[in-house]
């Protein structure tokens, strides 16, 4: 439940931007659009990503986000071209991994783009009150709050209704990992606030979710998402947070390793001077090397248990350590 859900908040404020100012036809997707993301780490901002940062002229530092090897695609099609059933009066479908999301475009009374459902797996929103992802143009200062609502199926019949506030209120500039710098980006805030209700029951769970989105010229489609998630259920609270990156400017940075057999701890994690390794039983490593976003090897030592680190820029970087014929690979911190 939490799952779809957080699905729905995503895609909501997913459609609203993509230049400084945006219109219906040049920033819609439409049927055979395709977008990609990178999952990226954000293990190097230990007290926060900047988020915050609001107004004209300011700069927006992600660069020591981490890309991962993590991509996730999602396809526009045509609403008849879904394995599912299609509600009536949508335009378009958007399809990530089987799960399908129902617009409807319009140009009349108003140019903007409604979503209308929601289906994943057995789990289906339909939005008996829709919700604007978008209402063109959109610029800075842009501001809408549309309530939702609607019933849920999954394994009880249920309702949801709720609010979704959206604001354009930041413009300047967006540096991104691998030396990736982008102007006249405009940032997009999305607030979701959406309660589940049972019959008999009463409300079961308070889903609230902000949404971060960063726009230039130079994509349709976000390039960077910031997704900050506050699920309560019953008593219990949990908390997500995750970001993506448009995959049409970052490169793959680290190959996974098909082979992760070698087991071993890296201490301190942020590091600024020395970093050591500690295997499963006391050995010496064979090869220790350090390596960048880019997947390059910059520092190599060898027959040790420590690397020193204290002139590398500080960021987020994979410590390889190979050993009798293994090889394993974990995230390292450099903060100096």
């Amino acid at each position: 439940m939490t799952k779809i859900l957080s699905f729905v908040f995503i895609l909501i404020s997913g459609l609203a931007i993509s230049q400084t100012t945006l219109t219906q036809t040049n920033n819609e997707p439409i049927v055979g659009d395709s977008k990609g993301v990178y999952n990226l780490d954000t293990t190097f901002y230990t007290t926060g990503l900047p988020t915050a940062i609001t107004g004209t002229n300011v700069t927006w530092d992600f660069s020591n986000l981490a890309v991962t090897p993590t991509l996730i695609t999602t396809n526009y099609i045509s609403p008849s071209s879904a394995t599912v059933t299609a509600p009536a009066g949508s335009t378009y479908a958007e399809e990530q991994n089987g799960s399908y999301n129902f617009y409807k475009s319009v140009t009349s009374p108003t140019t903007q783009t409604e979503i209308l459902s929601v289906k994943f797996g057995t789990i289906a929103l339909t939005f008996t009150n829709t919700g604007i992802v978008a209402r063109y143009p959109i610029n800075y200062g842009y501001s809408l709050t549309d309530a939702v609502g609607g019933t849920v199926t999954f394994s009880l019949p249920a309702t949801f209704s709720g609010s979704v506030t959206t604001t354009a209120d930041g413009t300047g500039t967006l540096l991104m990992p691998q030396g990736n710098t982008f102007n006249n980006v405009l940032r997009m805030k999305s607030v979701q606030t959406i309660t589940v209700s049972v019959f008999l029951l009463g409300n079961i769970a308070t889903i609230k979710q902000t949404v971060y989105q960063y726009y230039n010229n130079s994509s349709k489609f976000p390039l960077l998402t910031i997704n900050n998630t506050v699920n309560t259920f019953s008593t219990t609270t949990t908390r997500s947070n995750s970001a993506t990156g448009n995959s049409s400017f970052l490169a793959i940075s680290v190959k996974e390793n098909t082979r992760n057999d070698l087991a071993f701890d890296v201490y301190p994690n942020p590091a600024s001077h020395t970093a050591y390794i500690q295997l499963p039983e006391p050995k010496i490593a064979e090869k220790i090397e350090v390596i960048n976003t880019l997947g390059q090897v910059i520092r190599i030592v060898n027959n040790a248990n420590s690397i020193a680190i204290q002139d590398l820029p500080k960021g987020i970087y994979h410590l390889q350590v190979t050993h009798n014929g293994q090889t394993g690979r974990k995230p390292l911190v450099i903060a100096n």
